[in-house]
């Protein structure tokens, strides 16, 4: 059966890449743009925002599906946004996940999520009539289908959620657009719920000071046979998802700086560096006492480092989300262009300049990869020196 084409979603998408293709020339956009609406209307398999399904189902189990987009550290926090809202369903649940996170991190990530059955990438195709209810999530959540009967039949609760949030994404549809992130930003940051609680939007889920903890996938035991790890370690990072010049990271030299700076400081205590990429270089006279793990762990080990670490340091992004569902302790975060009271946590420290304060996320679509007043790097994180750092790190470890 082929994939229902949710309208007006797709339309907008549609616009988006007209306007891209044939800036100047509006009329023919607008040709272009008939003949596509005219052959979706032809082919019958059209709805409106949200497709209301007829059951399908006659097991006692909700069928759900779950679009889980943006980098891992989106997907992290929405996998707790995800299990509160099985959780509030409080009934048996077969759950299909869809993102474009790497299926080997999603394995480990949904280990201990018995209800997750299938994990598929975001180009498979999508039979919404296959689901009691179809939800899409980045950072604020919306619903693409569900099937109101099967909903009042086995969970009355996540019925009325349902209800609630069709009312909410209709009537702030602006959130959802790319080029209006900020909005949704800063609507979860008036309303106290922080980046942590953003997809809980009317607060019924509790998401801000959820208890949700991801368990370790290795012990500290298998971590030092692995890797000859004392129990005690630092951990650095200095990566931004696809972004390998962010304006979210710190300069270089000035990680090279650190990890020699707390090597000298602290000379029983190792430096691990993690990520993928080695990007920054480490002083010769350190490689006994700094551990370069960088392209050399999976995503279990990854986490599990992560978890057992003593305090990491590193820009915002994935591990400080990680780190906290993992009660991996406290991350000291270097923030430029994200705002540390919308992405911090009470455990956290963190660090920023004072050029733009509240920080320039999602004003502009570009806001990862270019400086909002032009500069040619954050200068907000160019503010921070590796004494402050240093400094920090001492209160945090006495």
């Amino acid at each position: 059966m082929p994939t229902l084409i949710p309208f007006f979603d797709k339309a907008g998408h549609q616009v988006a890449k007209l306007r891209t293709r044939y800036p100047s020339s509006p009329r023919y956009a607008a040709w272009k743009l008939a003949l596509w609406a005219a052959g979706k209307a032809l082919s019958g398999k059209i709805t409106g925002e949200i497709c209301h399904t007829r059951p399908r189902h006659t097991d006692r189990f909700l069928h759900l599906a779950f679009l889980l987009r943006g980098g891992i550290g989106d997907v992290v926090l929405n996998i707790v946004w995800m299990d509160a809202l099985i959780a509030l369903a409080d009934c048996s649940c077969h759950v299909t996940v869809f993102t474009n996170t790497p299926k080997s991190c999603m394995e480990a990530l949904c280990k201990q999520l018995s209800y997750v059955k299938a994990i598929h990438t975001l180009k498979t195709n999508i039979e919404f009539s296959s689901f009691d209810a179809v939800f899409d999530v980045m950072q604020n959540p919306q619903v693409k289908s569900c099937c109101e009967e099967r909903l009042k039949h086995l969970s009355s609760p996540l019925r009325d959620y349902v209800l609630r949030l069709i009312g909410f994404q209709s009537s702030h549809s602006s959130f959802y657009l790319d080029e209006n992130q900020a909005l949704g930003i800063h609507y979860a940051d008036v309303m106290g719920r922080f980046r942590r609680g953003q997809a809980d939007f009317d607060g019924s889920l509790g998401l801000k000071d959820s208890t949700f903890i991801f368990q370790a996938p290795l012990s500290r035991e298998e971590l030092a046979r692995r890797f000859g790890l004392p129990a005690v370690y630092f951990t650095i990072q200095r990566e931004a998802g696809a972004y390998a010049e962010s304006t979210k990271l710190w300069a270089i030299a000035k990680y090279s700086a650190l990890a020699e700076a707390l090597c000298r400081e602290y000379p029983a205590i190792p430096v691990v560096l993690l990520g993928l990429e080695k990007n920054f270089a480490v002083p010769q006279n350190l490689n006994e006492r700094v551990f370069d793990l960088r392209g050399r762990t999976n995503f279990e080990e990854f986490m599990s480092l992560v978890r057992y670490s003593r305090l990491h340091t590193g820009c915002e992004g994935l591990v400080p989300h990680l780190r906290h569902y993992l009660s991996g302790g406290p991350s000291l975060v270097l923030f430029g262009p994200s705002c540390a009271r919308m992405l911090g946590y009470p455990e956290n420290i963190a660090l920023s300049g004072t050029e733009c304060p509240n920080g320039c996320e999602g004003i502009l679509s570009s806001w990862q990869s270019h400086c909002l007043k032009g500069f040619s790097s954050c200068r907000s994180l160019d503010e921070i020196s590796v004494e402050q750092v240093m400094q920090k790190v001492r209160e945090a470890y006495r």
